[in-house]
């Protein structure tokens, strides 16, 4: 497996920052807010529904803030994923955190 060239990455990032600024800070800010909000059982689907409005936007179409929605409709799996990854993040810390007797 190649190692992945970090700076190319960032470099896509920010360029797509740059198409349309607005948009993505409006909607980070709304997956922030609605998740915080919701005690993290709704950042699941906001994060699947940037995830898509990122997509959109790399398919060359136009990204609107109600893409970030768009995550709601596979509610399920994406509360599922983010439990699964809470989970598995809390069992790693607890038992890194547990000294060695």
């Amino acid at each position: 497996m190649a190692n992945p060239d970090i700076g190319a990455c960032v470099s896509a990032g920010f360029n797509g920052l740059r198409k349309d600024p607005v948009t993505h800070i409006v909607a980070t800010l709304l997956v922030v807010i609605i998740s915080n909000v919701s005690f993290g059982l709704l950042a699941g689907p906001m994060i699947v529904g940037y995830m898509r409005l990122v997509r959109v936007e790399d398919e060359g179409g136009k990204a609107s803030i109600d893409h970030v929605f768009k995550g709601f409709d596979d509610f399920v799996p994406a509360l599922l994923a983010v439990l699964v990854g809470g989970i598995v993040v809390g069992i790693s810390s607890c038992s890194a955190s547990s000294p060695d007797y």
